[in-house]
């Protein structure tokens, strides 16, 4: 697991890695909480049930080959730490009861016109 990783709160429902130029990793991670989570969905004793969404950066800086799934997690910041190296970006959320109008959302705004 990366570094920066270790002092991030283990506290949020949405965890974002997407690019950004002008850090050493090109990648910026930032945690998030549901303002109205709803209901947990999923899960097991492994973990809880999150919503994934990959994609990879084009030449021109628009998002390419989008995909979307859902996964269980003892540690969704483990999972990431493999992605990163391999220029993957994306989302991972908590699976809810209203995770998926956020899911949504965030894939329509990755999606061309």
């Amino acid at each position: 697991m990366f570094e920066f990783f270790k002092d991030m709160s283990n506290d949020y429902d949405i965890m974002f890695f997407l690019p950004h130029e002008e850090l050493e990793s090109n990648v910026e991670v930032h945690l998030k909480k549901f303002a109205d989570p709803g209901e947990p969905v999923g899960g097991s004793d492994i973990g809880s049930e999150w919503h994934v969404v990959l994609f990879k950066i084009d030449e021109e800086g628009l998002a390419e080959d989008i995909d979307t799934f859902d996964a269980i997690f003892s540690d969704p910041k483990e999972y990431v730490s493999t992605l990163i190296p391999l220029n993957f970006f994306g989302v991972v959320a908590r699976k809810t009861t209203k995770s998926k109008i956020f899911l949504d959302d965030f894939i329509d705004k990755l999606s061309p016109a």
